[in-house]
């Protein structure tokens, strides 16, 4: 016997609500971590996929604390991308798709 479970991708307001709940339940009670250019890049990358989105939050957090940052902007979302081939598949086949 076995169990399987999917979980639907998130819109872009419940890819909000997800990370700031994720943060919360982590102890994070301060002001929002992430910008709001850094919510939308995430969006893109992840195409609101929860644990994809763990992922690159995960290593947004790592970049953003190896240089001393104390939010989350654009850039730092963008080098998890960069890391992540998955994110990296979906953001070249928006840009195509999208000219973006």
């Amino acid at each position: 016997m076995s169990f399987a479970f999917q979980i639907p991708a998130l819109d872009r307001d419940g890819l909000e609500s997800y990370v700031a709940h994720r943060l919360n339940k982590a102890g994070y009670s301060g002001p929002h971590m992430l910008t709001p250019q850094a919510l939308d890049a995430l969006y893109e990358g992840s195409q609101g996929v929860p644990r994809l989105i763990n992922v690159l939050c995960h290593k947004a957090l790592m970049v953003a604390f190896g240089k001393g940052d104390q939010s989350i902007d654009k850039s730092h979302i963008e080098s998890a991308i960069d890391d992540t081939e998955v994110a990296k598949r979906e953001k070249s086949l928006v840009q195509r798709l999208f000219g973006q």
